[in-house]
């Protein structure tokens, strides 16, 4: 399969704050002799490569978003997408992967989002800085492949 989009956006407000608390982790480790400081040095590190960035790879069958190294990932049809929208995410949407009344939310950065509902009625809430090519992305190759309701 050929890559037909694909966009990183970086996590700052994840990274910023996630290295800064690392670095008192440090120093608490080695200039407090405080331990128990290296284990929240390590969670931050890790959760630091886990979501250092959200990257977005569309091929013609499939798009995938995968967060940090690529450990976390999830993987979408394309022929499963009934429905593709511009979407806004709010303060009370946060950033990560969770649950949320309009969609499951994978975020790290902002508000601008698109919204996918697929066959079966679950919706996927993305958030993006490129929504308007993600969105011509997903509408051209759905346009070239029939929704997965009128298959037989």
């Amino acid at each position: 399969m050929q890559v037909l989009y694909k966009h990183t956006q970086i996590a700052w407000p994840i990274i910023i704050p996630a290295d800064v608390a690392a670095l008192i982790c440090l120093y608490l480790v080695f200039a407090r002799d405080m331990m128990p400081a290296a284990i929240g040095f390590f969670i931050l590190v890790l959760a630091t490569y886990l979501f250092y960035a959200m990257t977005v790879v569309g091929t013609d069958e499939t798009i995938q978003v995968k967060f940090g190294i690529g450990l976390i990932r999830r993987t979408f049809r394309i022929k499963d997408i009934e429905t593709v929208e511009a979407f806004r995410t709010s303060f009370w949407h946060g950033w990560g992967i969770h649950y949320s009344p309009d969609g499951m939310v994978f975020n790290i950065s902002g508000y601008d989002a698109i919204r996918l509902t697929m066959a079966g009625g679950k919706r996927y809430v993305i958030g993006t800085d490129d929504r308007d090519r993600l969105m011509r992305y997903i509408e051209a190759n759905r346009r070239a492949r029939p929704p997965a309701s009128t298959r037989l």
